[in-house]
This record gives C-alpha cells, structure tokens and sequence, in this order.
C-alpha cells in the first residue's frame, strides 16, 4: 500500500469496533492501530500492553536489562575463577614436601593441618563444579551492531567533482500514456541517497527502469554502474551455493558480507543451493546480491517489502554507510524517516525534489 492508501485504511480500523489481529512489518502502521503487541519469543507468544512505541522502548530496555546481567554473571564468574585458582595453588602446598624436611617429618609436622586441607581441596572442587555449571548457564545476549562496509574496490568511485546522473527536463510516458513530467534539470551526485516516494501506479518503477536502461534524456557517467532491485522473483537453476555466488560479486569483504547475510537472515543458508531457496529468501537473496554488488549506483524499488522489522533497521543503517549513490522506493514511513536523505516525490504529475531536513 502507498501512503494514501495506509492513511486511509487506518482510519477505517481505528473506527472499527470489530477486533483486528493484524501481522505487519510496518512500524508507522502498528504504532497508529494496535494497543496490544503478540510477539514471538523463544518459541513462545508473549502479550505486551500497548502502543507498538511502547513495546519498542519495552525491548530496548529488555534488551539493555539482559546485557547488564549478563556483565554481572560475567563478573562473577571471573571472582569464581579467582577464588578457585587461590583455592587450587593452597590445597598444592599441602601435598609439597618442605624444603630441608624428610618425608617422615614433613608428615608428621603436616598431620595438623591435615584437615584444613581437606577443607581446600573440597572448597576448590565445589568452586570448580559452580564455575562448569554457571559457564553452561551463561549465555551473551543476542546484539545487533551497526553494520559495517569496508573495503570498497576503488575503481567503483567516481570524482567528487563529476555527476553520476544528470536527467533534462522531459515527460515520463509508459504504455502510450504519460506518467508525468519533469519539469527541471536532476542531478546525482556520485555519494547521494535519495528517497523516492508517490502513490501507486504513478510511476515510479517505470521511472528506475528507464534510468537503469539508461532511456532517459540527460547525462551518464561514462563510470556508472547501475544495480537494480525490483521483486519480481527470477527462479535460478544454478548450483552455485548462496555463500559461492555472494562472494564472487561482491565489492565488500568478507565480514561486512557475512553482515548483510545475517541482517537478511540468509547466514545460516549459506551453503543452500540458490535454486533451492524459497520465494521470500531468494527475495532476499537477490537484494544481498544487489547491495553488494559491483555498482556505484543502485536502484531500489520498495526493497522493504519482504523484511522483517530488524531487517528493515539494518537496511536503513545500510543505505545511510553505502559508499555510493542510491535511488529507492518506500512508502514505509518509519524507514524514510530513519533515513534522513534527500527526498523525491512524484505529485500531480510532477517529480518535486527537494533536500531532507537535517536536525
């Protein structure tokens, strides 16, 4: 749904007297409708009272209650550790024989203290057995860092000082019908992000395809290389591994590539052959090919749509570290508003451009 489209439908829900359980990613869409959050963990559905806001905050502070224990178990068991290891090099001066002392006398002088030792040695496998069980027990909590791109392959850049795109003025027609215009000269700069938002059916896919057939009046960096992201799902027959095929294309290394797989929930099908991915991961699969991909320009069309809410965040944390120009496709509000980047909108029947607010 467009935005239009999302306004409207939540006016008819909040109105509704009719109960509603509703599964979305859209997080705009959940805080303005839903009161009460269901949310699956550890296997479990757990109930949280009110508004999706809310329960984020809740998980924030969850999450952040769960790492401060964590540090203090960790702590713990570093003091165990100590005590075990005091514990352990007393109980071995018992069974020394002291320098100068025959065994007999040695023993004889030891038999005193006989059962303080005993007490060490016990004390020591008691701390041993606490310190195996609590380290069984101790388990990080799950963090997500802030993805990382490194590594770029120079030859992608363009000069600061030049263009990556340059479109004239000129009507944007499909199907022998016109879409609408453009009514002055865009430029692309070779680093900028831009959003590009509209109803549907306006057209903005029409737009992306044809600046990545490069069928727009304008200029083209004769160094652009274009990536194209849509969702309509091409089944591959190869059978290349995900990992094989990921890592042959792309211009980041392996552990900011290993990242995107695991922001995409794709690590653990690694070693899955492509062909054998289903509908929504080849979905995500071909985003990570996009993203990673040997491009200084990528083209995005609603490239939100099949992710879950953690992966949305770290596309969003993606789009904002990219190295390169972007174009993409959104109605999801909270994700434009994560952005913070130069926003395009395509209203009655012009393309409006305009520079995001920076706070």
């Amino acid at each position: 749904m467009d935005i239009t489209q999302q306004q409207w439908l939540i006016k008819l829900i909040s109105k509704s007297k009719i109960a509603c359980l509703i599964i979305s990613h859209d997080q705009n869409f959940l805080n303005k409708v839903c009161d009460s959050i269901w949310y699956i963990q550890n296997k479990e559905v757990h109930n949280f009272s009110g508004t999706y806001e809310e329960f984020r905050s809740f998980r924030q502070d969850e999450q952040k209650r769960a790492e401060t224990i964590y540090e203090q178990k960790e702590k713990h068991l570093e003091q165990l550790k100590r005590s075990y290891n005091q514990h352990f090099n007393k109980a071995r001066t018992f069974s020394r024989n002291k320098k100068g002392l025959s065994s007999s006398d040695w023993r004889s002088k030891s038999m005193g203290k006989q059962k303080t030792a005993n007490n060490v040695i016990r004390a020591s496998k008691s701390l041993a057995n606490r310190i195996n069980k609590e380290k069984g027990e101790l388990k990080r909590p799950p963090v997500h860092h802030a993805i990382t791109l490194k590594n770029a392959i120079t030859d992608l850049s363009i000069s600061p000082k030049s263009k990556a795109l340059r479109i004239e003025q000129q009507p944007i027609n499909a199907y022998g019908q016109k879409l609408f215009n453009i009514t002055q000269e865009v430029n692309l700069a070779y680093r900028s992000k831009v959003v590009l938002t509209g109803q549907n059916g306006i057209g903005k896919t029409v737009f992306l395809k044809k600046i990545k057939n490069k069928q727009l009046t304008g200029f083209y960096n004769l160094q652009l290389k274009i990536g194209y992201f849509n969702q309509n799902i091409v089944a591959s027959q190869t059978d290349k591994t995900l990992l094989d095929s990921l890592f042959a294309t792309s211009i980041f290394d392996d552990s900011s590539t290993m990242q995107v797989l695991g922001d995409l929930h794709l690590r653990q099908y690694g070693e899955h052959k492509i062909s054998d991915l289903s509908g929504g991961q080849l979905v995500c699969f071909n985003l990570a090919k996009i993203l990673t991909g040997q491009y200084n320009l990528l083209l995005l069309d609603e490239p939100t749509n099949f992710l879950d809410i953690a992966s949305v965040n770290a596309l969003a944390e993606f789009v904002t570290a990219y190295p390169f120009a972007m174009i993409l496709v959104s109605h999801d509000q909270a994700f434009i508003k994560q952005l913070k980047i130069t926003k395009w909108h395509i209203k009655n029947s012009r393309l409006i451009t305009s520079t995001a607010q920076k706070k």
